[in-house]
């Protein structure tokens, strides 16, 4: 759903998976790697926009896990 045509349902995914990695840290790197995963098996080159907008969210994602992980 991160990549959803929805803005809000896009971003409702995005809080969840930031959500998760502030409320269960053990599960971070797993949600940080799923989502690259994800990027890199269902958001192709073909989509530019999409794949600008999922490495977005990847950087925010990281930004978000260090803070997190530096405020504990």
């Amino acid at each position: 759903l991160t990549i959803h045509m929805d803005e809000e349902l896009r971003g409702l995914a995005f809080t969840t998976l930031q959500a998760l990695m502030v409320d269960f840290p053990d599960w971070r790197e797993d949600v940080l790697s799923g989502f690259v995963y994800f990027i890199v098996r269902e958001v192709t080159d073909v989509h530019p926009t999409l794949l600008d907008n999922a490495v977005k969210m990847l950087l925010q994602l990281i930004i978000h896990s260090n803070r997190s992980h530096d405020s504990q």
